[in-house]
Order: C-alpha cells, then structure tokens, then sequence
C-alpha cells in the first residue's frame, strides 16, 4: 500500500510592528478600523449573500455589493442592491449611534451595525440595530460552510474580532478580578449581580469570562460578614457601553426587562452618589450570573500579583493555586 505523502510546507511566524499576526484581517494593520473591518465583511456577503440578506431584513436576490460608496452627502459603508431595492449598512466599531449618518444614504433598508444600545423608541425607527455580537454568531454558522472561501474567511474575521475584543471568546476561562472598596458598588453586586467603572484603555473586562471583585479592608469594617480579599464568583453573562444615566437604565431594561429594573432600582440609583458623568463620560457595564460564594477564607490579591494594580486577569488554577497558600511565580 502507497504511502500518504506529508505535507512539510514550512510556516514561519509573521510580525506586524514586532507582533505576531494571527489573521489575515490583522496583516493589513495592527489597528483595529472600520473601514478595514466593513471590506473584509463586504468580502464575505458577496461570497454567501443569502445569509446576510435574511439577517439584514433586506428582500429580494442580491445584485451588487459595494464597499465605500460615493453617495449624495457622503459615503457609505456597505451598499448592497437587491431585485427590490437598495440597502445601506454603516458600521461602528465605538459606543455612537450611526442613525444620523445612515438617513443622508438614499435606501429602502438600513442596518446600524454598532455596540451602541438603541432606545425602545430608537428601535421604532425605519433601521436595524445589529450588535457585532450578533454578527460572531452568524460567523460561527458560516465556519461549517462547505464553500471552503467562506469557512476560511468567516473563520479569519471571528479571530480578528476576538482578538480585538468586538466579540467574546468562544471558551474565555479568565477572571477578572476589579478592586471594590465602598458599599454600593458591594450591594450592587451582591443584590442587582451588576458591575460598573469607566471606559478607558484598560480591556480587561472585555476579555474574561467571570468576574471576581476583591473587597477591600473598608468594605470588610463596615459590613462584618464580608471579609478582605476574593471570596466570590460570578458569571459574566452581557457587557455593555453606556454614556449616560439614560442608557444605563435603557440598557438594564432591555438586558433585565421594566420589572426587574424597577424592583432593583434601589441599588441601581446608589450609583448617583459615585459615577462621575462628567469626568468619565463613558462606562463598562457588566451584567453578571449569580454571586458563589467560593473562597473561605478568601485569596488575597497579592498571592496573584505584585504591585498595587486595582485590577488585573487571571485563571481558575491560579486563584485556586493562591487559595492554597501559593506564591506567585
């Protein structure tokens, strides 16, 4: 019986800027654009319209799509020309509402491809909200095409969104552990399994999969049966930008729905006394499972890290490993 022949093709790491490039959407820039990530989508509906036409609400056969088309006051995204009509997709990859921009387009469908969480009388409008989570799981669909340029590609813009925090990772086993050092960020985590500090640089909570607030010595002062360090654990479920007071009970209601926002509203408007609007005008909001009580007596955080960092990423075999009296490496 003949051999299998074996492939020996070599492969070779390749580096953007010093770093590894482990996608083909990420050899074009290191960066993370709009425009970059609208082509390569552009890419992908013309090989498997159908899928995109279905979730897009668009009717009709497709015709054309095009990327960054000339339009009478601008350019838009995404432009695809079906057998009943025109439909536009603008896309943004930050916390704003492209409702605007899309209306000067002339088309018969809008889609608004954006984190940003739309009001319920923002959803009344004549356009699709359309959240990148969403689009992960379309893409995880298109993986197990038997049309080998979709499955590669499909495959290819799941990594890079992963890789850029647009959408969460298939199997994300970190924690996340965030410093809570005053009362109503405790009962709003313990009562209302919620989480809020400011957007910024740090990704951390875009990352892992659960949460792990370590209290600090204050907390444990003034509320005896909690005690210092890491004692809990919870579920990551939902991760949410929010701008402002309205968002943030807009984005609870739609998570939560109206009446469970109002039987926990107390601990929701605690939050007035330390979310600064006007200093951060941007927050990460975390929706969480229940609350385990995992730890006792609790991990100390400087068994997990050194330095005085409020928060940092870290895994199960490391915190149970700190549990057990070990030391950092």
């Amino acid at each position: 019986m003949p051999k299998r022949k074996v492939d020996k093709t070599e492969q070779i790491e390749l580096l953007r800027g010093g770093s590894v490039v482990s996608t083909l959407t990420g050899a074009f820039g290191k960066t993370i654009r709009e425009t970059r990530l609208t082509a390569i989508l552009g890419y992908l509906m013309a090989l498997e319209p159908t899928i995109f036409l279905e979730k897009f609400g668009f009717k009709g056969t497709a015709s054309s799509i095009s990327l960054e088309t000339s339009e009478e006051n601008g350019r838009s995204d995404i432009r695809v020309e079906t057998t009943k009509g025109i439909g536009v997709i603008e896309a943004k990859l930050g916390w704003q509402d492209p409702w605007k921009q899309s209306i000067e387009y002339k088309a018969k469908w809008r889609v608004l491809l954006t984190p940003y969480s739309p009001s319920e009388q923002e959803k009344k409008r004549k356009a699709l909200y359309i959240r990148w989570e969403d689009i992960g799981k379309l893409l995880k669909k298109l993986r197990k095409s038997t049309n080998r340029g979709v499955k590669y590609v499909s495959e290819d813009i799941h990594k890079y969104l992963e890789a850029n925090n647009m959408i969460k990772k298939e199997k994300p086993d970190e924690i996340c552990t965030k410093e809570i050092n005053e009362s109503s960020s405790l009962r709003l985590f313990l009562k209302a399994r919620l989480y809020g500090e400011s957007y910024g640089k740090d990704r951390q909570l875009t990352q892992a999969g659960y949460f792990a607030p370590h209290f600090a010595n204050k907390i444990s002062r003034d509320y005896p049966g909690v005690h210092y360090g890491i004692s809990y654990i919870s579920k990551i479920e939902r991760l949410e930008v929010i701008d402002s007071r309205k968002n943030l009970q807009q984005a609870i209601q739609s998570v939560r729905g109206k009446r469970w926002f109002k039987k926990h509203k107390t601990y929701i408007d605690a939050t007035k006394k330390y979310w600064d609007w006007k200093k951060y005008p941007k927050r990460y909001l975390l929706f969480l499972g229940e609350p385990y009580l995992v730890f006792n007596p609790p991990v100390k955080k400087d068994r997990l890290q050194k330095g005085g960092r409020k928060g940092f990423l870290c895994t199960f075999d490391e915190l149970f490993s700190a549990w057990q009296g070990g030391k950092l490496k």
